[in-house]
Parts: structure tokens; C-alpha cells; sequence
């Protein structure tokens, strides 16, 4: 089995899997897709299995290492694959009836995919502000967590980006798979 490492202390029915790794099953944990599939490639007498769930940000590399799987035909690499479209879990949070969030600082690397407007509705939906911000502690101040947080009224909520200089407001249609949004 292999993962990210992001998945490897999530519980389940039996455990995590670092738990399912101190007990002997031979879990690895991997920083990409293709190191899944050198895995693979080095072991053919094996069934290798990459566990993928993630966003937008990690669909690419693993549909990329899929395809060249299906070309090398590495032994056994089977592939479980769990994408998530990030508004969606966004929408599930907001949907909670134990909310206690006024505003929201909008992912960075998810939205160099899919941009800003997916999350349009948080603010015209729920009321709730976003703003996209970049990563570094400048970015985050830019980002003008006060205004977001604290200022706005309910009827002002909108969805907005301090990361414009990576993040375009509609995406980027290659990486989202259409040439028009």
C-alpha cells in the first residue's frame, strides 16, 4: 500500500496506517504519484496499490502516472482513487448546523486551478467572505483578515483573491480541462 503521508494517521475501521505499519503490513508513504509507480516498476512480483485522495492540486499528477502505468505496465499497480472537488467540502462545512465561522481565507494552491469563482457562493449563499491568499506571512496580512473577519456586513460578504499574481480569477482552463470557463 502506498499513500500520501497526509492519509497515513487517518483512522479507520482497524486503525491508521502507520498503525497497520508498526504491525508489520508493508505501508509506504510516497511524495508523488510516480513514486508509487518506481515502486511498482521495482517490485513486479508485487500488487502495489497508491491510494490517492486529494484536491485539484494533486488530480493532475495522479492521472498523469495513471496513463503511464497503463503504458509501462509495471507489474501490478492498482490504483484507488478518491478525488475531491474542494467547494464541495467547503459546502459541507458551511452546511454544518454547528458553524461558528465568520469568514474564510481561501486554499492558494487548490485555486491556481480552479481560480476564485467556485467560491462565489459562500458569499452570495451563506454570507460568509473569502479571501484566496497566498502562503507566505505577507500574504496572509495582505489578505486582510480584519476586514474579512470583522468589518463586513452580512450583506457585503463577497469572494475575492490577495493572490493574484498566481491565482486567475477563472482559473486555469488546461489544468481544469476546458479551453472556456
Amino acid at each position: 500500500m502506498t499513500s500520501f503521508g497526509d492519509m497515513m494517521r487517518v483512522p479507520g475501521g482497524h486503525g491508521s496506517f502507520f498503525d497497520s505499519k508498526a504491525a508489520g503490513a508493508d505501508i509506504r508513504m510516497v511524495y508523488s504519484p510516480l513514486d508509487a509507480l518506481n515502486i511498482a516498476r521495482r517490485n513486479p512480483d508485487k500488487r502495489v496499490v497508491f491510494m490517492a485522495i486529494g484536491f485539484e492540486t494533486t488530480a493532475p499528477s495522479t492521472a498523469m502516472t495513471v496513463l503511464r502505468a497503463a503504458a509501462d505496465r509495471p507489474g501490478e499497480l492498482l490504483r484507488l482513487l478518491q478525488p475531491r472537488h474542494h467547494p464541495a467540502a467547503i459546502k459541507a462545512i458551511l452546511d454544518s448546523p454547528d458553524l461558528r465561522l465568520d469568514a474564510f481565507i481561501g486554499p492558494g494552491h487548490v485555486s491556481t486551478v480552479i481560480g476564485c469563482r467556485p467560491y462565489d457562493f459562500i458569499a452570495s449563499r451563506y454570507g460568509k467572505p473569502l479571501v484566496t491568499a497566498g502562503f507566505e506571512p505577507l500574504d496572509i496580512l495582505q489578505s486582510d483578515l480584519h476586514e474579512s473577519c470583522c468589518s463586513w456586513p452580512r450583506a457585503a460578504a463577497r469572494s475575492r483573491t490577495q493572490y493574484g499574481r498566481v491565482v486567475p480569477w477563472d482559473g486555469n482552463p488546461k489544468a481544469c480541462g476546458s479551453s472556456a470557463r
